[in-house]
């Protein structure tokens, strides 16, 4: 998404003279969250070769004004949705932003858009119901310093089975992370590539916001304090063969595909209609047993051989002798997917597994390598930053470089704290608290150096 483009549908956005009654300040709906998922990747779509930077910032103002009813029409809808859905939400005491519910609900416009099926106003108030029946109650969840109370159990628990769990199923050997201790809370951003890293308290997060898990806020927190001492942060036996199952198959095969012929994945499926949980039928030798499904390994082993014959991206990791960051991606992902049908107290059964080795390796291994890349953009962001700067940091510079990578994707609102725009600056706040970044004072000193 061109930043010029975006910045001159913004400002199109702004210049409309109900704009800040469409768009008041902590409603929800902004111009950049119109712009990003709604109006760009239509006009894309009704232009997608490019001419040059006058030429084209005509035609999108061109564009924009001969669509300026409809578009204006479909916000002021959004609008009346988005402050209807809140003061629900307030009623029901649900979990759910304006924020949130706006783009749920710009989201659908852009949908009914891009198909040539414009949504009345009927539609996208289902749309907003949906959503908001989708939404967690505000009694399943708990702040970080309501979850520290949780932490006496945890070191307890940890103590007497976490700890002995770990140096039976350490989750270096199934690569995912370091043979530490999961914290309790972190204060960071957390995603799928923490793997077994991640937060006690943000694994409870996800199992809070899932409503296909049972029980109130500090049932659901108990349940994940003890899921976080169980082998691999699972409780499930299924998921356990499915994990070093995987990881035997993809060892297996990372020889090159032209080693011998690739086997199709799906050459023999009766193993997947057997019913009930996957069971291992082989141990392997070692230090402790480590339970394997020679089905899901054989399926594992397919996988991975397609995948690096037929994916460009997988001919590039096998020719490049990266594999293992591959299999890494593909066992993190995997864990996650172990990890959501585990809070759910859903054992995995074949037809399941099937679907999450191959997942694991089509989506997990390409999802992964951008994760990465994100990552390495950010480090050589961080390595410009002059050592004085870094000094005074007095936040950790993953959090800044998170607030970075936000602003890339939101210039305007970068722009917009560099000129002390109050509406900007609210945009950020916000985004501050719902991501974790510095908060507001700190980037404003930050903005103020970097000006000066």
């Amino acid at each position: 998404m061109a930043p010029r483009l975006f910045r001159v549908c913004c400002q199109w956005l702004e210049q409309q003279q109900d704009w800040r009654m469409l768009a008041p300040r902590g409603g929800g709906l902004s111009a950049s969250l119109a712009t990003r998922h709604w109006l760009l990747r239509v006009y894309r779509r009704a232009f997608p070769e490019s001419l040059s930077r006058e030429d084209e910032d005509r035609r999108l103002e061109l564009w924009l004004a001969e669509y300026e009813t409809q578009i204006l029409s479909d916000l002021a809808v959004v609008r009346r949705l988005t402050d209807c859905s809140m003061d629900e939400a307030r009623r029901r005491r649900a979990a759910v932003t304006a924020g949130q519910t706006a783009e749920c609900l710009v989201r659908a416009v852009a949908k009914g858009w891009l198909t040539d099926e414009p949504l009345g106003e009927m539609e996208l108030e289902a749309v907003a119901s949906t959503h908001l029946a989708n939404a967690p109650s505000l009694e399943r969840l708990l702040s970080r310093e309501e979850f520290r109370r949780f932490e006496e159990m945890y070191e307890q628990l940890w103590d007497s089975e976490g700890a002995a769990h770990l140096a039976e199923h350490p989750y270096s050997r199934v690569m995912l992370g370091d043979d530490e201790r999961p914290p309790l809370i972190r204060t960071r951003r957390e995603n799928t590539w923490d793997a077994l890293g991640r937060s006690v308290y943000s694994r409870f997060h996800m199992a809070a916001q899932d409503l296909s898990v049972p029980g109130v806020a500090d049932d659901i927190a108990q349940a994940e304090v003890i899921r976080a001492c169980s082998r691999l942060g699972l409780s499930h036996e299924s998921a356990l063969v499915l994990l070093y199952s995987l990881l035997r198959g993809l060892l297996q095969g990372r020889a090159s595909v032209s080693d011998g012929p690739c086997a199709d994945p799906d050459e023999d499926r009766s193993w997947v209609q057997e019913p009930g949980p996957i069971t291992a039928d082989v141990v392997a030798d070692g230090a402790s047993e480590v339970l394997l499904n020679g089905q899901l390994m054989a399926l594992a082993e397919a996988v991975i051989r397609t995948f690096c014959s037929k994916q460009e991206q997988g001919r590039y990791l096998l020719r490049t002798e990266q594999m293992d960051r591959a299999h890494q991606h593909a066992m993190r992902r995997a864990w996650m997917d172990c990890f959501k049908r585990d809070r759910r107290q859903q054992a995995i059964d074949a037809a399941e597994a099937r679907r999450i080795v191959t997942r694991a390796v089509f989506k997990g291994v390409p999802s992964g390598e951008a994760h990465l890349k994100r990552a390495r953009t950010l480090g050589i962001v961080e390595l410009t930053r002059p050592a004085e700067e870094a000094e005074q940091s007095s936040l950790a510079d993953d959090i800044v470089n998170r607030a970075c990578a936000w602003f890339a994707e939101h210039p305007e609102v970068a722009l917009g704290l560099r000129t002390r725009d109050p509406e900007r600056m609210e945009e950020y706040r916000r985004a501050a608290e719902e991501f974790g970044f510095p908060d507001l004072d700190f980037m404003m000193k930050l903005v103020a150096k970097e000006s000066s």
